[in-house]
């Protein structure tokens, strides 16, 4: 009975893995690529969140648009991540994990912050920070309050790994 009943249930329905639509997230909720200064531009007009300094006189170039966006603290990272969307800054295991996915995307060559923190051998209250580009190096540790151009972010907590369709607003039957 218990088999009928999860046919039933299932059988109208396509599980459909996220990491093959694009845009979406990739590994454990992550987001494709890092915040771009576009994205968080945005964040700043609605929320009056000061500019990142590489904003020259706080006003976003458009050959920068696309770029990641750098010089934010950890605190500015939190910030942008829960306003969108109740995201948040993923771990360092979700990183390393997302950073060895195929989906996994650097668009520049900048360190991300991580909800983690750096442990006993570090400061209190220290962050680790994952990854150049080409890398999957969570080995850098630095006070939240510290920003520069090496230093971006992608936030976490997006979308799950798979979405349930009806498979009526899908095209496969």
């Amino acid at each position: 009975m218990l088999r009928r009943l999860a046919h039933r249930i299932f059988s109208g329905l396509l599980i459909l893995p996220l990491a093959l639509l694009p845009g979406l997230s990739v590994g454990p909720g992550l987001d494709l690529t890092e915040v771009t200064n576009r994205q968080y531009q945005a964040f700043v007009l609605a929320t009056r969140n000061p500019p990142p300094d590489t904003w020259p006189k706080g006003r976003l170039l458009s050959e920068m648009l696309d770029d990641p966006v750098v010089d934010v603290t950890w605190y500015d990272a939190r910030t942008y991540c829960r306003w969108a969307g109740g995201k948040r800054l993923p771990t360092q295991p979700e990183w390393e994990q997302a950073c060895r996915s195929p989906g996994f995307k650097k668009l520049g060559d900048v360190w991300e912050w991580t909800l983690t923190e750096a442990g006993p051998e570090s400061p209190p209250n220290w962050k680790v920070l994952c990854g150049p580009a080409g890398t999957c190096n969570c080995s850098h540790r630095y006070d939240p309050i510290w920003k520069n151009e090496a230093k971006g972010f992608r936030c976490s907590g997006g979308l799950p790994v798979a979405m349930i369709l009806p498979k009526f607003l899908t095209l496969a039957h």
